[in-house]
């Protein structure tokens, strides 16, 4: 029988005082009755206990997606876990039978929803990796996984993150490119990957994060220009790229009257660059 069957079942059976017309369709209910009763048992749970059974019945079917979702992410972070700390050495509050949003899990923190809002571990001596399993966690608006010793690449599958707002995966020992599809998370307004071992090229969909204030991607292996589409983020007040091996020109935002745009040569200061933006988008070389 289909949910919606159900719900019609018992809409009728509360409305309906005479549960009799019923009858074949209970007996394939074991919940609702003893196996094996009597006629007169039978007649007594009709008159008397079925109205409660479908009351119990009912409920369960009304919070059984929260249900479903609690124990969904409570799965997820046990392979976020595993994937965190394969030895099982810091993140041992992490258990199967634990609740998430109890307070009991290190690190992890629910919202008013009680679904995972935040993950924050810095400096835990993690040495795994980070899973691609964690985008299943759509509530979450910030992960604080700096200061470990985590390896591997970022998975691609983080942009799933929608609601991330806060990243943190600097000082870890992170390889690969930075997924282009980091420029899918709209609600990103810090993102700090600065000392890893990152290569390629900055992506130019970081240029789409609209909210994005701080960006850190100094101290890692990243080469070619500094995207100009960087400079059309007017809420960007802090990027910080030095100690790369970027090319090309520092993209310095649209002129003021006092300031007009300058083009300046990566190369003229030795790839050391630090800008700090101005809410007028003038910018600063230290």
């Amino acid at each position: 029988k289909s949910i919606k069957q159900v719900l019609h079942f018992l809409i009728s059976c509360i409305s309906v005082p005479h549960f009799q017309s019923h009858t074949s369709y209970l007996t394939n209910l074991p919940f609702v009755y003893p196996l094996n009763s009597t006629p007169q048992q039978l007649q007594y749970h009709q008159t008397n206990m079925l109205p409660i059974s479908l009351l119990y019945f009912a409920l369960t079917l009304c919070f059984l997606p929260y249900l479903c979702y609690a124990n969904t992410e409570l799965t997820l972070l046990m392979n976020i876990k595993a994937s965190l700390d394969p030895e099982n050495k810091h993140l041992m509050s992490w258990t199967e039978s634990g609740d998430p949003c109890s307070g009991s899990f290190i690190g992890v923190a629910c919202n008013e929803q009680l679904k995972v809002a935040n993950i924050s571990l810095p400096g835990r001596g993690l040495t795994g990796k980070v899973p691609g399993s964690i985008a299943g966690l759509k509530r979450l608006s910030g992960l604080y996984l700096h200061y470990n010793s985590l390896t591997g690449e970022i998975p691609k599958e983080i942009s799933g993150l929608t609601e991330l707002s806060e990243l943190y995966l600097n000082v870890n020992n992170l390889t690969g490119e930075i997924p282009a599809e980091i420029g899918n998370m709209t609600s990103l307004k810090v993102v700090e990957l600065s000392n890893n071992q990152l290569t390629g090229h900055i992506p130019r969909t970081l240029g789409g994060l609209a909210m994005l204030q701080r960006l850190d991607l100094s101290f890692n292996r990243l080469g070619g220009p500094i995207p100009a589409s960087i400079a059309k983020l007017s809420q960007l007040k802090f990027l910080d790229v030095q100690n790369n091996t970027l090319s090309g020109f520092v993209p310095t935002g649209k002129p003021t009257s006092n300031k007009p745009y300058v083009q300046i040569p990566v190369d003229c200061i030795r790839h050391h660059i630090r800008l700090h933006y101005a809410l007028d988008w003038t910018s600063h070389i230290t």
